[in-house]
């Protein structure tokens, strides 16, 4: 498999998304836990680092190298690409709100965070740092962004307030 960069339950538990650098694999997670070889279904082929789905199941996003974001729909259970979407930097994570309509990134060398409508692909706010690193989620309501840099914690509005 090689090494894992990213790790996700489906929000439903039976699944298990892995993400390595040659794509992003799905494992049954019943044939793992009963000692099966849990035979991995391939989902997104090429080099992907952070991975992250929404809790409503209905789409992923995927790290590409070079700071590029691709955000998928899941047609019976089959990835189709929406969006491509270029990141902040070096991102260092992804979330998805539960209706997987918005993403964030936050990313490496001071770039900051950025938020985008996942279907459309437009930039919904930009916020640099003076961090190293800055990790991003949603809040469970999916209004608020959630970011972590160095040792502060920084809540943003859907516009970026």
């Amino acid at each position: 498999m090689g090494e894992v960069l990213s790790l996700v339950a489906a929000p439903d538990g039976r699944a298990l998304w892995v993400s390595v650098h040659s794509g992003v694999t799905r494992h049954d997670v019943a044939s793992l836990l009963e000692g099966g070889t849990g035979e991995p279904d391939p989902l997104v082929e090429g080099w992907t680092e952070d991975l992250a789905i929404s809790a409503d199941g209905s789409r992923i996003a995927v790290m590409r190298p070079r700071d590029g974001v691709e955000v998928f729909t899941l047609d019976e259970g089959r990835p189709r690409k929406v969006q491509t979407m270029r990141g902040p930097g070096r991102i260092a994570k992804l979330a998805l709100t539960a209706d997987g309509e918005r993403l964030v990134a936050g990313a490496w060398r001071g770039r900051g965070i950025r938020a985008w409508n996942a279907s459309t692909g437009d930039v919904l706010f930009d916020r640099l740092s003076e961090h190293r690193q800055a990790l991003a989620t949603f809040d469970a309501a999916g209004e608020l962004v959630l970011a972590g840099v160095a040792y502060a914690r920084v809540t943003y509005g859907p516009d970026g307030q």
